[in-house]
């Protein structure tokens, strides 16, 4: 299996990895036999191995951690006995679906958290790795989640975090472009030849023959919940690290990778510093929603007197024959 390269989709759940799978697949990129149907939430599809995601989960669930954890994974966890099992599934789940393609896609945002595991993987078995690594507007990517998984605004924060610092970390020093979702959906084939180059990569369908499945894909309604850089300002928790984390990203997407090459934090620091940040900020508002209900009950209290006062009023009592001769009418 030498000589083969395999074309990884990172980025956060909801940041638009699917279509930018989609777009690389319509472009002839190899995607896995098995994918995961779409659904109500994507209905455009995933385009993900639901092979790959199955073992992905059972990766975190053995290492006591989900796809929606907030916390990083445990230093070294790629070499604990837990999943030592998996790595043979999973060479067997790439041996059969790759074929003889010469380029194998692969999108799951699990990857974010996962990817020491693949490239084990990958590398065994021969491939070169290259990433497609898609930012989308974070609060876009926390409204989204609200709206599909009544996620809190805190945990979408960290979460987003999570998985953009974590991806940009395990990336480093491999081959890779950085591109937005809005780039996508504005000009796909300025996206696609970027990728082309950075990645030095021949698509085997020419874009001009895929230009009609691509449009009629890419749909200008895909785009939900548009924010613009302002609204960050707005944004409460992990205000600095989001904010910092995004334009710096959004600046690698125009070819400058500058910005990016500043921020060295590990994932662990970051997150540790943006969740004491965001446990402070709940802190306030819960103080503010506790005062909010202190002083709630307080009026009830005093409203509740001044009924009790009336029904035990002489006017109260007076006018009693006439409140039932009222209802009799």
């Amino acid at each position: 299996m030498a000589n083969r390269h395999a074309i990884i989709v990172m980025g956060m759940h909801r940041s638009g990895t699917s279509a930018t799978t989609r777009v690389l697949n319509l472009l002839g990129l190899q995607l896995n036999n098995e994918i995961t149907p779409a659904y109500k939430y994507n209905p455009t599809g995933y385009w993900e191995a639901s092979q790959v995601t199955i073992i992905n989960d059972e990766i975190l669930k053995r290492l006591d951690s989900s796809w929606d954890d907030i916390l990083p994974l445990p230093a070294n966890w790629e070499n604990s006995d837990k999943i030592k099992d998996l790595y043979v599934k999973a060479e067997n789940v790439l041996i059969n679906d790759v074929a003889d393609s010469e380029y194998y896609l692969l999108k799951d945002p699990r990857l974010c958290k996962l990817m020491p595991f693949w490239q084990c993987v990958f590398v065994k078995l021969g491939f070169d790795i290259s990433y497609v690594c898609i930012t989308r507007h974070p609060l876009e990517v926390m409204t989204s989640h609200a709206t599909r998984d009544q996620f809190s605004h805190l945990k979408s924060s960290l979460l987003w975090l999570n998985h953009v610092v974590g991806s940009e970390i395990q990336t480093r020093n491999a081959k890779r472009v950085f591109i937005t979702y809005e780039q996508l959906l504005s000009d796909w084939r300025q996206v696609a030849n970027r990728i082309s180059e950075q990645l030095t990569i021949q698509f085997p369908i020419d874009p001009e023959n895929a230009k009609n499945d691509i449009i009629k894909f890419l749909q200008p309604d895909m785009r939900h919940h548009i924010k613009g850089d302002h609204d960050l300002q707005n944004n409460t928790y992990c205000q600095n690290e989001i904010q910092h984390w995004y334009q710096a990203l959004v600046t690698a997407s125009e070819d400058n990778l500058q910005p990016l090459s500043q921020l060295t934090d590990t994932t662990e620091s970051i997150i540790r510093q943006s969740l004491h940040k965001g446990l402070q900020a709940l802190d306030q508002q819960l103080a503010q929603s506790q005062q909010q209900s202190d002083d709630a009950a307080g009026a009830h209290h005093e409203l509740q007197q001044v009924i009790d006062n009336i029904y035990k009023s002489r006017s109260w009592r007076i006018t009693k024959p006439l409140r039932k001769l009222c209802k009799s009418l």
